[in-house]
Formats: C-alpha cells, structure tokens, sequence
C-alpha cells in the first residue's frame, strides 16, 4: 500500500498526484506480488510514502538525487510526476519498491549492480536497450566497480551503461542460477560473504 508523502501537497497538484498514485496502486495490487519479490522477503506492512513532484527541477532540488536520476528509493520513493506522466508509474515504483524489499532482507550487503537488476527486472524493462547500450560502449566497467551505489556516477551515460550492465548481469545470473537458488545468494549476501564467493558469474 502507498500514500501521498507530505511534500507533495507542497510542491504539486495534490489532485494529479492522487489521480496517479491510486492508478499506480491498482496496477500493482493486480498483479502478482513476486513481481517485486525476486529476492524473498515482503511487501511493507505500513503504508509506504511515495512524494511525488511537479518537476525535476523540484524532485532534484528537495531529494540531492543525481541529475541523471528519474527516481530513487531513500526509505520514501521520490519521483518527478511531470516525467512520469506517460511512462508508467507503476513501473517506476515497481523499481523503487523492489529497492526496499532488498534493503529489508540484506541491509546493504547486496552489492548496488544485483540492487538496480534485479529492481529493473521487477519493472519488466527489456533487455534490448540494454544490449544495445553494451555494444556502443568503448570501455564497460567491471563487476567490483558496479558494486558501490550507483548515485556515485557523475554523467547520465555513465548511468546508462552501469544499468545496461547491471540488467544484463543479473538476467544471466538468475537464468543460470535459478529463482529459488537467488534466496540462497540473498541469505549467504547478508552473513557478509561476498557475491564473488558465492556464484561464479559467467
């Protein structure tokens, strides 16, 4: 369950935020919950806050996230409506959602590339434009460098690519490890192995 965070009536129409955000809880309350549960662990049992702002300029100024950034998950889901408008809010907070799930079962021990695919795949983006971004690049990064949050990145190409990457891996990795098997991974993560020790990724 979401509700409207405080900021919201502050900075947007409360009535368009509403509107959306009730749009976004019943195309989510349709669907099967493991959607957002690739890595174990539930659904908030309190009302989760979702702030919504009426421009990126606002999101940007109120949150300090990155310039690149269309979202982000800081234990509130922040994110500019004007962006979102014809772009899915479901999907959005899908991805954000994805992020506390994760940050529930494993604190911060999920490194950030298995954080962002796995909240990528929980939103159903495809794989083609991350392929695509691969094979342009002229350098990709490894994995021990996609490890840190990705907040870190100062250019949106670099953000491109560390997602593009981030996807792709972490496709691979439940292809070839299996859903039940990636519980396994959540649990071994949160003893403080590191995923290296853990999967062997091909």
């Amino acid at each position: 369950r979401l509700h409207l965070g405080r900021m919201a009536r502050r900075l947007g129409d409360v009535a368009v935020a509403r509107r959306e955000l009730a749009l976004a809880n019943e195309s989510l309350h349709n669907e099967d919950p493991s959607r957002l549960l690739l890595f174990g662990g539930g659904l908030p049992r309190e009302a989760l806050p979702v702030i919504l702002y009426p421009s990126s300029g606002a999101y940007y100024n109120a949150s300090g996230a990155p310039q690149w950034s269309g979202a982000q998950y800081d234990g509130k889901i922040r994110i500019p409506l004007s962006d979102r408008m014809d772009s899915g809010l479901d999907a959005v907070i899908a991805h954000e959602m994805t992020h506390y799930v994760v940050h529930q079962v494993a604190g911060t021990a999920v490194p950030a590339w298995l954080d962002e695919g796995l909240a990528q795949l929980a939103e159903r983006r495809d794989d083609a434009w991350a392929h695509a971004e691969i094979s342009r690049a002229s350098r990709l990064y490894s994995l021990p460098e996609l490890n840190e949050p990705f907040a870190r990145l100062g250019s949106a190409g670099q953000a491109r690519l560390a997602y593009a990457q981030a996807l792709v891996t972490t496709r691979r990795l439940v292809d070839q490890v299996g859903m039940p098997r990636m519980r396994g991974i959540r649990d071994q993560l949160a003893s403080g192995r590191g995923i290296e020790e853990i999967v062997d990724i091909r």
